[in-house]
């Protein structure tokens, strides 16, 4: 092993076993456990598998005497990170190692140039969010994973953490192509406290230190096996807190897969959400997508979650089952993609107005109406818009698309339009949190008086 693991340097984080998981039944390559590495949490305390290993002044064997710079001089390093790298046998210690499988797009049992463990645990907060991660993703496998992706970027453009937003535009992309719905936010801040996040699938964010937004409101859920990830350098520093830093509060709020970082990774050298992203979509186990975005090894990554979960596989099986009543408006959207994916962007998108309303396809036509409004087309974003809000039923739906309606009028130059929708919506809409949201549009859209000026006396 790289580091002793009786080293005082090793936090601990709780008894860890392993676990072995038959091969789902598939058209496609099984994994092979061989290659798989999996860690579950117990609440035993004292002794377990740790999660990270602090940083020490001391040299270890192998060390660059000059110092190797901020990256091959560190010896920190994620325990799991650590792990995949065992059959490596290097006498290099601090600092990081190469990912062959960095970028990768075949099964890992195909990689026989690197002796590489996939390495993910089972972990969180409470026993309880374990066999729920574990018990969704088997569901989910055998379902289908259905609802919507949010996308959070941080509109940043220098300092070398444009590549993040990058990402985030990427996963845009990709979601499209395959007829997930993405609702996308590309304000420096996070999605706001009372943002409507629904039946949400997938979330990709960053730039916040501890959990924020939405995922604070009472009583919000993912969808069950949801994989939720934010980009930040300390989001997986704890696992035994549901409210501090990112990894453990998403588990702890339904997701049932997340990747983080136990320290400073640097941007570059963390999990590129954009490969993350496609490689699940194409069907990849959750394992081999981790490695598969992550760059270097022996570095500060952690992934919760079953290594074998693959959340699209149904979308890769040529018999695959029909999903339940529920999701038929999700699969119809993705099935629409697929088929018609050839099309110019224009030709598409007017085909996907027409089928969404002849099915009243609500979430396709809110994402039609997005894509419209990206590329600056405000008439056919806001008919498309509107046309969706009168389809869904859910209340915090019709609220979402009614902030997205606003938010078109005030971008092509109408903010008297969006002051008037938001006045009409508060009139008749119940009590809702996200109600806030269109009251701060209100204040400030309203038009403001004028202050008075004194008449001077002589």
């Amino acid at each position: 092993m790289p580091r002793n693991a009786q080293s005082p340097m090793i936090m601990w984080s709780g008894l860890t076993v392993r676990r072995k998981k038959k091969s789902p039944a598939s058209n496609t390559t099984p994994p092979s456990p061989s290659h798989y590495g999996k860690f579950l949490r117990s609440d035993n305390g004292g002794a377990g598998m740790p999660l990270k290993i602090r940083p020490t002044t001391t040299p270890y064997p192998g060390d660059n005497p000059a110092g190797g710079g901020p990256v091959q001089g560190r010896n920190e390093a994620s325990v799991d990170s650590e792990l995949s790298t065992l059959g490596f046998f290097t006498r290099q210690i601090s600092g990081v190692i190469t990912n062959p499988y960095f970028q990768g797009f075949r099964p890992i049992a195909e990689l026989t140039a690197a002796p590489l463990l996939l390495v993910t645990r089972l972990d969180a907060p409470e026993s309880a969010t374990v066999r729920r991660m574990i018990t969704d993703a088997i569901e989910a496998e055998k379902n289908g994973l259905w609802g919507r992706a949010f996308v959070d970027g941080a509109h940043e453009s220098s300092g070398g953490k444009e590549i993040g937003d990058a990402w985030m535009r990427a996963i845009v992309d990709q979601c499209h192509k395959e007829g997930v719905p993405v609702v996308f936010d590309d304000l420096p801040t996070v999605f706001p406290d009372a943002f409507p996040v629904s039946d949400c699938a997938l979330y990709y964010g960053w730039y916040a230190g501890n959990i924020a937004g939405p995922f604070n409101q009472p009583g919000f859920k993912f969808v069950p096996g949801a994989v939720a990830v934010h980009i930040h350098s300390y989001s997986a520093a704890t696992l035994r807190d549901e409210n501090s830093g990112w990894a453990g509060p998403l588990v702890s709020r339904g997701a049932a897969a997340t990747v983080g970082n136990v320290y400073e990774p640097y941007l570059e050298l963390t999990a590129h959400l954009d490969v993350l992203n496609d490689r699940l979509l194409h069907g990849f186990t959750f394992a081999e997508s981790v490695f598969m975005s992550s760059r270097v090894l022996s570095w500060m990554g952690v992934a919760l979650g079953d290594p074998l979960y693959r959340p699209y596989l149904t979308w890769t099986q040529i018999d695959s089952k029909t999903p339940p009543k529920s999701a038929a408006g999700w699969r119809a959207y993705h099935d629409f993609a697929i088929k018609n994916s050839k099309l110019e962007p224009s030709d598409y998108r007017t085909q996907a107005r027409i089928a969404a309303a002849r099915s009243r396809n609500a979430a396709m036509m809110e994402d039609i109406g997005l894509m419209e409004m990206r590329d600056g087309k405000f008439p056919t974003a806001i008919a498309a818009l509107e046309q969706a809000r009168g389809a869904y039923s859910k209340r915090d739906d019709i609220i979402r698309c009614v902030l997205e309606e606003c938010d078109a009028f005030i971008k092509s130059g109408k903010p008297n339009r969006a002051l008037d929708l938001a006045r009409r919506v508060l009139r008749i809409v119940p009590e809702s949190p996200a109600l806030n949201l269109l009251h701060k549009v209100e204040s400030d859209l309203a038009p403001k008086p004028t202050p008075s000026v004194a008449t001077p006396h002589y």
